[in-house]
């Protein structure tokens, strides 16, 4: 499960030119902890994710879309069910995502 998530966190991490270090001191957690996130070894707290998705300029839901398991999904959407997946913030995501030329 967890490989999935990393493969997305590490694909935006790079796709951003950022070191493993210098995300990590982004989103406050250590350089260890990302590695075990993008290795899959560790699963983020959607908070984690959340901030990880906003310093590399990609949505939340957007990074959630990407995530190919969709058990995964379920699963990071039940954690995040405190975030805002109105109607409305879902459009505005999904208007923000076709801006961007559409997930990978």
């Amino acid at each position: 499960m967890n490989e999935c998530v990393g493969a997305v966190v590490r694909h935006h991490r790079e796709r951003c030119r950022f070191s493993r270090a210098y995300l990590a001191g982004l989103v406050m957690i250590s350089p260890g902890h990302l590695a075990k996130i993008e290795a899959g070894k560790s699963s983020p707290t959607i908070a984690v994710l959340k901030a990880i998705s906003c310093r590399v300029g990609v949505p939340l839901c957007w990074m959630i879309q990407q995530i190919k398991d969709t058990e995964t999904r379920v699963i990071l959407l039940a954690r995040g069910s405190s975030l805002d997946w109105s109607p409305e913030a879902l459009s505005a995501c999904v208007k923000h995502v076709e801006q961007c030329g559409g997930p990978l």
